[in-house]
């Protein structure tokens, strides 16, 4: 008993103890949330709940006229109350009663002469929908793969509904409404429509910008609209207008300066910032870019400056000050422009823009000169367009107090509950004006619901639609009425008594009901926007995309005849083959040519070996020879050099013996030797070379095994000569030379090549085309690869070609929870592939990489120019593993991987150069980071002592205002695209004087390309042009199998191309190999102009 008292009493404290820590939290959070200010107004009885429950008889604008009554009550007897310093002073609340009262008192009437001038003020709104397979398609290009549809991408319309508000409770609007979209137009929207025009982000945006998913990066060039007014509001499609709203809601009534609504201050935690940027939470991005964005604001503007959230509302812009803003923020918005995605280091551009509206247009000399107590000081302005007739410029910030009874933010979540809640407040609290509706939902309930408040809160539609669409609905809302009459009706003619009892079912069989119909209805309007086929025919083009469909059609419809102009540049395009040693074994040392020998005897079959013995030099490189004769049938508009990168175990005077077929006196065959590019100090010594055979740079991983151990050898034949094999590998890594193929080392140094192209193609011995094949399965056109619409003309935009990657499925990165769960370390380096993504996560940063993706057994298109980027930026880890025993330092890090050289540059390529600002500036969120936070602070402490220097205050004031104005000149140049306001030509500086890892990155001086783009073949493209095939080891049955299956594939019309990979010479049978060479030769009987001809011998 004594024991029970104990434990009970023991609980009491630790209740008593958490009612105690549950006080106290929630006074913390209460000064915090500054919920001092809402005890005020439900004191006043604004947000009573007896409030609601009295007013439910009463009309919307009795509701509405006891609102502005009580509000105005409140002002008055609350005055004094207004002391906390998180709130803006409200004296400006006396001086804005006239801003007030046109607010309040505006009921849908004619506006005041003195604001005639905003009815053809123009709109811009942002739309996308995420769900089209065309936005899907190249979205995955970006995003690793992915073609997952996004929450912030998704759309039910939002737009439609948001327009029939603007409709309603804007009517004195007469200007026009542009519609700013990614290549898409609303199905239901008519854009015949005068006010409505259609913007694609192509078209405003600088080049090479295209395509972006972050609206932060489209908000910043909404002034390159064509036509766009001085001012303008911008909207978002999820922003709904619940009342009439007068043009004084936007702007002020004595100066017409646009209004900023911003909420109470908000206290940071850098470590939840730290957090946030570690997990890259789609939804807690912007809690972290409040952190970045006051930290810009304090480093140009204001040092003691604090962040309030922005409301969720309309924004007003100036048009002509976009540009000065984007130059003064150019070293912020690198990161904007850089990261096609959001990301939580990225600023708030809204936010940023109003402080630009708001400290730098208060000095007297703007824009010449700039306010604010920071950088900003320094900035020397420029004109802005003399055609302006907007003198001054400025903002005014709205009190949080008002903002908050005029505006609401709302969410759709899996909650019906919380959903109910959100509509019922905007239905009955007519003092909102402006409301959103966030979208956060997974489940289709939320969407019916959504469906049913929009359709019956703005049943009136505009004129923007089309009538298909609009009857479609009608018939919708009909339905739903008769419901809800129906059980009106039936509820009536019930008992007393009952009623209570059968309320609550009736509400489920109505809700059922609904949502039935609502469903039947969005189907309807699907199966309207996106016809499908009739049952029982398949249609795979109904799959694709747009651009997937051209691509296809286009490869498939090549027949061998000749480049258009466009394509003519193909023609000399390089291709590079690699050998690998044809004895696997050979050129080693005593000890590894025993293993070789004791392996060909122990693996020999009776009867077969002096059979093996007759074949070994006739298949000497004998893939290479019909991959050949592929080229020359297949694509005969190649005419350019061919690059044989032969392995160093072949001594310059064997070469004709090992390669007696090929015809060295053709003049676009050239053999290159490992020494003629690899550095002498990367160079192995025979001595170090490991043995080739126990590589895994070749290791085949599935979707679990970049987390997995690499394949351990099978036990059933050959286990003894697997097992010694096995003990010279632990003797080898026991060694200090890391384990790693020769072809890799040569494969990072193929620019080194004399005389090789810009763009290349590198091959591998095993890979064969089977029919007539285009330039662009190799790559792909900026027109073609942006083409969403048939009607799209791009004879505006030079063309530019790209190369084509060809990458396996992808598959996620795990979460910190799934490595730790896990048995492996954290860098997950357990095989070639694996170490080499741990280095790009490295690098790049994990919150920037999103998935691992495998190269495909295919042809690699690649920049000349992007190996030796490539190069300096891993110099660390490939000095680690290529530098010779004699040069290596005492430190040097052991590696028991390889770095697979294609898969790093294709990713370099992929995550880092694949920007408009690159090479100045390289995106990463890793050690790029790190190093580009150095070079800046070293950068700044220059200035800083510069500026602080006796000498330089020597100077005459004058000079100083110049050399700032160099420096400001440079950075722009350097960091971001000047697009000019008079004009639509953009121009793109390649000085690396003053930008961010100018020393750590930097280009070779003679390249040529702007842009480095790519592309990626969609692997349903994939699916019907190409095949990939490895022979099994010792397996005779399934080679011939796959042979015989390859064999029926290649007779597909539609197949280009094929891998049939073989990794060792003694994977066949000699009857496999047998049947190997029946089938080149019955795919290429005839010789190519690349092997000698017999005839002339004899």
């Amino acid at each position: 008993m004594i024991k029970e008292k104990n434990q009970h009493l023991k609980i009491l404290k630790k209740k008593k103890i958490y009612i105690v820590v549950s006080v106290i939290t929630l006074i913390i959070s209460i000064y915090l949330n500054n919920d001092y200010f809402i005890k005020i107004f439900k004191k006043q009885g604004l947000f009573q709940k007896k409030y609601v429950k009295e007013d439910v008889t009463l009309t919307l604008e009795q509701r509405r006229i006891n609102d502005i009554h009580r509000f105005k009550k409140f002002l008055k007897r609350n005055s004094f109350h207004f002391d906390n310093p998180n709130l803006i002073d409200l004296s400006d609340i006396g001086k804005d009663r006239t801003d007030f009262n046109y607010i309040v008192k505006y009921d849908g009437g004619e506006l005041e002469p003195e604001w005639a001038w905003v009815k053809n003020i123009s709109i811009v709104y942002t739309w996308v929908d995420g769900s089209d397979p065309n936005f899907l398609d190249l979205k995955s290009k970006f995003y690793g793969g992915v073609r997952k549809v996004s929450s912030r991408d998704r759309s039910a319309d939002e737009l439609r509904y948001s327009l029939r508000s603007l409709e309603k409770y804007m009517p004195w609007h007469q200007g026009t409404i542009f519609i700013v979209t990614s290549q898409q137009i609303p199905k239901w929207l008519d854009t015949s429509h005068p006010r409505i025009k259609m913007v694609y982000h192509k078209d405003i945006f600088p080049p090479h910008i295209y395509p972006t998913y972050d609206s932060n990066t489209i908000e910043l060039f909404f002034d390159k609209i064509p036509g766009i007014s001085e001012r303008f509001l911008y909207f978002n499609d999820d922003v709904f207008l619940n009342h009439y709203i007068h043009p004084c809601f936007f702007f002020t009534s004595s100066t017409f300066y646009p209004k900023v609504y911003r909420n109470v201050k908000r206290k940071i935690d850098v470590r939840e910032v730290e957090r946030i940027v570690q997990s890259n939470n789609i939804h807690e991005i912007f809690q972290a870019s409040k952190y970045y964005t006051r930290q810009a604001i304090r480093e140009y503007f204001d040092p003691d400056f604090e962040f309030r959230d922005l409301f969720h509302t309309v924004h007003v812009f100036y048009r002509d000050l976009f540009e000065p803003y984007r130059q003064l923020f150019a070293k912020e918005l690198r990161n904007v422009y850089g990261n096609r995605f959001r990301h939580p280091t990225k600023v708030q551009t809204i936010y940023l823009y109003q402080a630009f509206m708001q400290y730098a247009t208060q000095h007297d000399e703007f824009p010449l000169k700039l306010g604010g107590q920071g950088k900003a000081e320094d900035f020397r302005g420029f004109p802005l367009p003399p055609h302006r007739t907007i003198k001054k410029y400025s903002c005014k910030l709205v009190s949080p107090m008002i903002a908050n009874q005029f505006i609401k933010f709302g969410r759709i979540s899996n909650s019906s509950k919380r959903n109910n809640r959100y509509f019922k407040l905007y239905n009955t609290s007519p003092s909102i004006y402006v409301y959103n509706l966030n979208d956060a939902y997974s489940i289709n309930r939320s969407l019916y619901e959504l469906t049913e408040f929009m359709t019956t809160r703005y049943p009136d539609p505009t004129p923007f639609e089309k009538k298909e669409y609009v009857t479609l609905e009608k018939d919708m809302i009909f339905q739903i009425q008769n419901i809800d009459d129906t059980m009106d009706t039936v509820i009536k003619s019930l008992n007393p008594n009952i009623k209570e009892n059968k309320m609550s079912i009736n509400k489920d069989i109505i809700t059922k009901n609904k949502l039935n119909i609502i469903r039947n209805y969005l189907n309807k309007k699907e199966a309207l926007s996106h016809p499908k086929p009739k049952k029982g025919r398949k249609n795979k083009n109904n799959e694709m995309s747009i651009r997937e469909r051209n691509e296809l059609h286009f490869l498939l419809t090549y027949h061998g005849e000749e480049l258009s102009k466009e394509w003519q540049w193909a023609k000399k395009i390089s291709l590079v083959y690699i050998l690998d040693d044809p004895y696997q074994l050979s050129d080693t040392t005593y000890l590894e040519k025993m293993l070789s020998f004791l392996i060909k005897f122990l693996s020999r079959q009776t009867g077969d070996g002096a059979q093996e013995n007759d074949t070994d030099k006739e298949n000497t490189y004998q893939e290479l020879k019909y991959s050949l004769r592929s080229i020359e049938k297949y694509l005969p508009w190649h005419k350019g050099k061919i690059y044989i990168v032969l392995p160093r175990s072949i001594p310059k005077d064997s070469r004709l013996e090992e390669l007696s077929w090929l015809n060295l006196q053709n003049r676009r065959i050239h053999l290159i030797s490992p020494d003629d590019i690899i550095p002498h100090s990367h160079k192995w010594k025979k001595d170090d070379q490991p043995p080739l055979s126990i590589s895994t740079s070749d290791h085949k991983s599935n979707k679990n095994d970049a987390f997995l151990p690499p394949p351990q050898p099978s036990n059933h034949t050959f286990s003894f000569s697997q097992k010694i094999i096995g003990q010279h590998q632990q003797r080898q890594q026991r060694h200090q030379r890391p384990i790693h193929s020769e072809r890799h080392q040569i494969e990072m140094y193929l620019d080194k090549i004399p005389g090789i192209t810009n763009k290349f193609i590198y091959m591998r011995p095993h890979y064969y085309f089977s029919n007539y094949t285009h330039p662009r399965f190799f790559f792909s056109s900026n027109s073609s690869l942006y083409l969403h619409h048939s009607n799209d003309d791009h004879s505006t935009s030079p063309l530019e070609f790209y190369p084509k990657y060809q990458f396996k499925a992808y598959y996620p990165l795990p979460s910190k929870e799934e490595e730790e769960n896990t048995s492996l370390p954290p860098s997950i380096n357990q095989n070639s592939f694996n170490y080499t993504c741990s280095l790009l996560l490295q690098y790049f940063g994990s919150n920037y990489i999103k998935t691992y993706r495998e190269l495909k057994d295919a042809p690699v298109p690649l920049y000349r120019d992007l190996f030796q980027a490539t190069r300096k930026l891993f110099k660390e880890e490939l000095d680690a593993l290529y530098l010779s025993t004699d040069s290596a330092s005492q430190n040097q890090k052991e590696f028991k991987y390889d770095i697979l050289p294609l898969y790093l540059i294709t990713n370099f390529h992929i995550y880092g150069a694949a920007q408009p600002l690159y090479p100045g500036y390289l995106v990463g969120y890793g050690k790029i980071q790190d190093h580009r936070n150095k070079e800046e602070e070293e950068k700044e402490m220059q200035m800083r002592i510069y500026k602080e220097n006796k000498i330089a205050r020597e100077l005459n004031y004058d000079d100083i205002l110049m050399e700032i104005e160099e420096y400001n000149n440079s950075f722009i140049k350097n960091s971001v695209l000047i697009y000019s306001n008079s004009t639509k030509t953009t121009t793109k500086t390649t000085s690396t004087t003053i930008t961010s890892l100018s020393t750590f990155i930097q280009q070779p001086n003679n390249y040529t390309h702007p842009y480095y783009g790519y592309d990626i073949t969609s692997n349903t493209v994939a699916k019907y042009t190409m095949i990939t095939r490895e022979f099994k080891r010792r397996d005779p049955r399934y080679n011939h199998r796959l042979m015989q299956r390859i064999l029926l594939s290649i007779s597909n019309p539609s197949n280009l191309f094929f891998s049939l990979k073989w990794n060792r010479k003694d994977d066949l049978s000699p009857k496999n190999q047998q049947n190997y060479k029946k089938l080149m030769d019955y795919l290429y009987p005839k010789k190519s102009i690349f092997e000698k001809d017999d005839r002339k011998k004899e």
